[in-house]
């Protein structure tokens, strides 16, 4: 059938169900950016704006090692953004079967055109149960988004992007672009830290046996007041009132935040690192005699860990690609359901904890007044080490900012700009969610006037919070220590073994 024959035929189809759809895709004219090539298989493949969306070799084995590459199985249930030519739509839809669920994205209607030449839509929505989302909005998309959340709201969903399509993303799309980018950062972050993944479970492995999890804490903080601190530049300003009130407040820091609070006397009472790289270790280069809990997950950095002198509380990463396997093994410790930065994990198991309210310090998910970290954090410390006569500080943080891919101005809590970049947009994104799931029952703040605008997250001032947080709290709790079980350590290490060859 050729390709004329083909697009007819899937028009017809989508008169049916999505006649909408099939206007769009009939008025598309493709704008003189798309070019059909034949793969050395015979195979058609397209060029989108001289991006090539699929393999000049291959695209049917290239949709195979893709959808292999996505880990999708029988069953699932998957949100995929771009449809390129549709050889990976029918085969994922191959894989999921009639029991999965596909929701195809695409807004391109150029790209969706070429798409309606080739692949027949009809084989797919026969292979799955299949439906297709195209807006000329964000605002439209959303609804179309949310309509489909429903029939879904039981089952796990997988993201997928397809990256080239990605690339094509039109203009209009600039909140969904952020979203799909930081998926795709995380994407590749894991595919370059897996080497570090195995290489922590194994030397964290009587660690991760020997201590608690976070159920242990599940709910035991309730109603506690929390500061929980990033490493943002507003830190600098927030650390003479979070010292005021260490006595009052229970404190909790990422790793890159924890060098500061212990260089300027204030003692955490949870320190939360995820960071597999060796470099985490320089987050801990002032060690207190006092033991401060830190909690990890089995990949975190295991120099760290084993330089570290409190106690341990142990988290898993619902379905991370390393410790996926070995969840049966380790369910009791408990599991963050957050990814992407430490921050989000970080305040996921804070509420799991109970604490409420949750005042936020130093995470800005911007760069205020231009500076891209707190001055006394390690990434600070190297900008301060490395400045000269021929690059101030202020030169230097510049510089790390305008290192991102994109940087983007968006609007701090007193409705003015500041610059911020797609990786941050995403982290905000995430804590806006977790924000938007608890605030009937948690109410959040934030002491970063200048920082990103956080939806749900009321601005806190120093003298309010004085005021606020006026009592001491009895803030004793222990961690105890567990008695590691061998067979567990084996049959773990077992697993990884399997798992990394």
């Amino acid at each position: 059938m050729n390709s004329c024959a083909v697009f007819n035929s899937n028009i017809e189809f989508l008169n049916k169900i999505y006649p909408d759809i099939a206007l769009f895709a009939q008025m598309a004219g493709y704008e003189k950016k798309t070019e059909f090539l034949t793969a050395k298989t015979g195979n058609l493949t397209v060029k989108y704006d001289d991006i090539l969306l699929h393999s000049l070799f291959d695209p049917k084995k290239e949709a195979e090692r893709f959808v292999e590459g996505n880990n999708i199985r029988e069953g699932d249930c998957v949100f995929l953004y771009g449809c390129g030519l549709g050889y990976h739509v029918g085969e994922i839809a191959r894989r999921i079967g009639m029991y999965g669920r596909l929701v195809i994205i695409e807004l391109n209607p150029d790209i969706l055109k070429a798409a309606l030449s080739v692949m027949d839509l009809q084989a797919v929505f026969q292979q799955c149960r299949a439906s297709l989302v195209f807006a000329v909005s964000e605002y439209e998309l959303n609804r179309k988004i949310q309509e489909e959340i429903p029939s879904y709201k039981t089952e796990i969903v997988k993201t997928v992007i397809h990256p080239t399509s990605f690339k094509c993303i039109p203009a209009g799309f600039k909140n969904l672009s952020l979203f799909l980018e930081s998926k795709l950062t995380n994407t590749r972050t894991k595919e370059v830290f897996k080497k570090f993944y195995f290489e922590n479970i194994r030397a964290n492995i009587d660690v991760v046996l020997s201590s608690p999890g976070i159920n242990l804490f599940r709910r035991k903080f309730l109603k506690k007041p929390l500061i929980m601190a990033g490493a943002g530049p507003s830190l600098d300003d927030n650390i003479r009132i979070i010292r005021k009130l260490q006595k009052n407040v229970f404190i909790a820091v990422v790793d890159t935040a924890y060098p500061i609070f212990i260089e300027n006397g204030i003692k955490p009472d949870f320190a939360v690192t995820v960071d597999p790289q060796p470099k985490t270790m320089a987050h801990f280069r002032t060690e207190p005699e006092y033991g401060i809990p830190l909690i990890i997950s089995p990949v975190s950095c295991s120099c760290a860990v084993k330089k570290h002198k409190g106690g341990f509380i142990v988290f898993l990463q619902k379905d991370h690609s390393a410790t996926k396997q070995i969840e049966k093994f380790l369910s009791d410790k408990g599991f963050s359901y957050e990814g992407g930065s430490v921050s989000c994990i970080a305040l996921d198991i804070m509420l799991q904890f109970g604490f409420d309210p949750i005042v936020f310090a130093g995470m800005d998910f911007a760069y205020p007044f231009m500076k891209a970290y707190s001055a006394n954090s390690m990434e600070g410390n190297l900008i301060s080490q490395n400045s000269g006569r021929f690059n101030n500080i202020d030169t230097l943080h510049r510089k790390r900012i305008f290192s991102e891919q994109t940087v983007l101005d968006i609007s701090n809590s007193n409705e003015i700009k500041v610059v911020t970049s797609p990786n941050l947009m995403g982290y905000k994104k995430n804590i806006e969610n977790l924000v938007e799931i608890n605030r009937q029952k948690v109410t959040f703040y934030s002491f970063a006037e200048y920082g990103a605008r956080i939806k749900g997250v009321k601005l806190i001032s120093e003298y309010q919070a004085e005021k606020f947080f006026y009592s001491e709290l009895d803030k004793k709790f222990s961690v105890p220590e567990i008695k590691a079980d061998p067979d567990l350590r084996k049959n773990i290490l077992t697993a990884i073994n399997g798992l990394e060859n």
